[in-house]
């Protein structure tokens, strides 16, 4: 077995980097769909029988309505969760997946994106960029993922562990992230770090006017001062997704970091997928 090497990004992995990202939120909005969707069965079942109940002391029209209700409810939501996530990443291809070596390698050393190659394809990345709104040594942690199929065998800790390093020789006072409150799995490995959650944060807002939280870099208004279209529906798009899975915000302070994690050996471990 070929060892996965953690190491900087090169522009050459622009598109691979692009793919991840993509493909990974794909997978989670469609995780997101599916849980939504399982955990209002309970209720619609209950409302299905008295529907056919109803139906059948009074008119079987009721059933009917019933059914028709479910189902447009259903898709109204998958259809309104789908436009939610392509505004999102219409936003990030305008911004820092762009660009990547633009914005991630291009700040004398301090923003960086790294990248787990195996076997000469990239299967993995995180990054790190400047937090404007939290002082000077704060950096947010930015598109962690990891292909789905070599997920398990410790390539993220490889990457939090070399991204930690670099805060670590840079001399940063605290890295951020904010997350899904349903990814319970990336969270409990953030924990391990040394991640806490920041106090209030699960209420903080993601409406912010003019703002791409995603790709943490202002979006141009107009001349009057106005949201551009983009913004607007940018922060639509947040909101709702913020209803659907919920948000959190992750702090590490550098200072307080535990050792890196023993991580498992790639010999004894199959990242071969479907």
């Amino acid at each position: 077995m070929d060892a996965v090497i953690i190491r900087s990004f090169r522009r050459s992995d622009q598109t691979a980097c692009q793919k991840i990202c993509l493909d990974g939120w794909q997978e989670f909005i469609r995780n997101i769909t599916l849980d939504v969707l399982s955990k209002s069965l309970w209720s619609v079942t209950i409302a299905t029988v008295f529907a056919s109940l109803a139906g059948i002391l009074w008119s079987t029209w009721i059933l009917v309505v019933h059914i028709c209700i479910v189902f447009s409810l259903c898709a109204f939501f998958c259809i309104i969760l789908q436009i939610s996530s392509r505004q999102l990443i219409n936003c990030w291809l305008k911004t820092d997946l762009k660009d990547i070596q633009k914005w991630y390698m291009s700040d004398e050393g301090s923003n960086h994106m790294w990248v787990a190659e195996w076997r000469g394809k990239v299967v993995g990345m995180v990054g790190l960029l400047h937090e404007d709104s939290d002082g000077l040594g704060t950096y947010e942690m930015k598109r962690m993922y990891v292909v789905s199929r070599c997920r398990g065998v410790g390539i993220g800790a490889k990457l939090l562990n070399e991204m930690i390093a670099h805060a670590k020789r840079k001399k940063f006072d605290k890295i951020v992230s904010t997350t899904s409150a349903t990814q319970l799995p990336a969270i409990r490995l953030y924990r391990k770090y040394g991640f806490k959650q920041a106090i209030g944060s699960d209420d903080r807002s993601v409406y912010i006017p003019g703002i791409c939280k995603e790709s943490g870099q202002s979006v141009h208004t107009s001349a009057r001062g106005k949201q551009s279209e983009g913004s607007i529906y940018t922060s639509m798009a947040e909101v709702v997704l913020k209803k659907v899975a919920g948000r959190i915000r992750l702090e590490l302070f550098i200072s307080s970091t535990v050792a890196p994690l023993k991580v498992v050996p790639f010999a004894s471990v199959s990242l071969e997928g479907n």
